[in-house]
Order: C-alpha cells, then sequence, then structure tokens
C-alpha cells in the first residue's frame, strides 16, 4: 500500500513536469485520463529506448496492473533499468520489492542497497527504512549510530514514524547521547502529526521524565515545527 501511494504521488509529479518528448507527453496525458493502452503505447517504446521516466511509468504499470496484467517480475526489471539511471522512486520501489520478494528473490542485502541509493538522493520513507535496516542489521552490518543518523534525517523531513524511531534513541541513549526532554520532543510532534503508535511509550515517558522536563520539551517541540523540524 505504501510502495503504491508514493508510486500514484511520483507519476502525478511526473505527469505535471515539462516532458523532454512529445511521445511521453503523450504516455502522461493518456495516464491523466485514465487510458491506460494508450500510455503504454507511448511509453513502451521510450522505455526500450532507455527513457528513465518511461521506464519507470511502466514499471508501475506491470506493478499495480495498469493497462497490462499486473506482472512484479516484469515491474521488477523495468524499476531496476530506472534505478540504474538514478530514478529515486524507482530504487525505493526496486528496494521494496528485494525486502518482500515480490517479483524478485527476496535478499535483504539489494534492499538495503537499493533503500541507500535513494535515502542519499533524499527519500524520507528510503532513509527511514534504512535506518531501520542498520538498527536490526538487516541486509548490512548492524550500526545503531548510522541509524539513528538516517532516523534524524527522516524526521527532518516529517516522517512520523522515524521521529517516534528518534524518540526512542534519545530515551535510550542508543545511538546518540540519552535526552529525554529530546525524546519527549519527537514523540510529541508524531503525536501532533497524527501518528498514534507511540501511545504507550508516551506512557512511559511521561510517568519517568519530571514536570520541568515536560515544559522544554514542548517549547522544543513548538521550535521545531516552526522550523519545519529542521536543525531541531
Amino acid at each position: 500500500m505504501v510502495r503504491y501511494i508514493i508510486t500514484l504521488l511520483t507519476i502525478l509529479i511526473l505527469m505535471s513536469a515539462p516532458s523532454l518528448s512529445a511521445d511521453l507527453s503523450k504516455g502522461k496525458a493518456a495516464m491523466r485520463r485514465g487510458d491506460y493502452t494508450a500510455a503504454l503505447e507511448e511509453f513502451k517504446p521510450l522505455a526500450e529506448q532507455g527513457n528513465s521516466q518511461a521506464q519507470y511509468m511502466l514499471g508501475s504499470m506491470y506493478d499495480f496492473g495498469q493497462g497490462v496484467k499486473k506482472d512484479p517480475s516484469a515491474a521488477a526489471k523495468w524499476y531496476k533499468r530506472a534505478a540504474k539511471k538514478g530514478v529515486m522512486d524507482a530504487q525505493y520501489n526496486l528496494a521494496e520489492m528485494y525486502r518482500f520478494g515480490d517479483g524478485v528473490s527476496q535478499d535483504d542485502t539489494l534492499a538495503a542497497k537499493w533503500y541507500k541509493m535513494a535515502a542519499k538522493q533524499g527519500d524520507a520513507s528510503s532513509q527511514f527504512k534504512i535506518g531501520a535496516s542498520y538498527a536490526e542489521g538487516i541486509g548490512i552490518p548492524q550500526n545503531v549510530n548510522t541509524a539513528a543518523k538516517w532516523f534524524k534525517k527522516a524526521a527532518e523531513q516529517g516522517h512520523s514514524d522515524a521521529m517516534i524511531k528518534l524518540s526512542i534513541n534519545y530515551f535510550t541513549g542508543v545511538g546518540m547521547k540519552e535526552d529525554h526532554a529530546y525524546a519527549y520532543m519527537w514523540l510529541k510532534i508524531a503525536q501532533t502529526n497524527g501518528n498514534e503508535n507511540g501511545k504507550e511509550f508516551m506512557s512511559l515517558l511521561e510517568n519517568v521524565i519530571d514536570r520541568s522536563q515536560v515544559k522544554r520539551a514542548k517549547k522544543l517541540a513548538r521550535e521545531c515545527i516552526a522550523k519545519d523540524y529542521k536543525g531541531c
């Protein structure tokens, strides 16, 4: 579901961006009106010629069965071609496919590789996923310090699950200096953004830290939100 939402948003962005080719433009127009057969006729030749946007779009069509029979193997093939050319969302989708063995043989090492490549380009979901990979040592050597670094990068982009992970890191002192006020701050921001996954942890925090820390943490949360989560 997450891959579908991210892919859909990316397709909408690509369709609204200036096109480098008339055929690509026709394919985007066909996607907008829901004519997937026409879109396929435009994207497939371009993808075969090496156009990375068309390769990503074609991969998504096979991924979600738009104008073609759903085919995870074909989706992975086209995502991989686009990913190798630096298409960030193709890198994330390919990582997800390796992580769950969807259309490819399950491979945590390759999943981590592609998450990291997309993370380096600034994709928040990939930053969170590579952080989790480092934290748990899945597909990559465990490194809690590096995990915390990626969680923070994702949190600074508003990724609420990363905020919760970062909160736990601050509370336990794993991967960073222990600071209960910052633990409360990040968890409070995640909850403000509608993420209720840390309810039990919040109850624990409120029973552990004193009122002065809570007051400081709430002030820090307001300041952090005002800065759009950057440099908190």
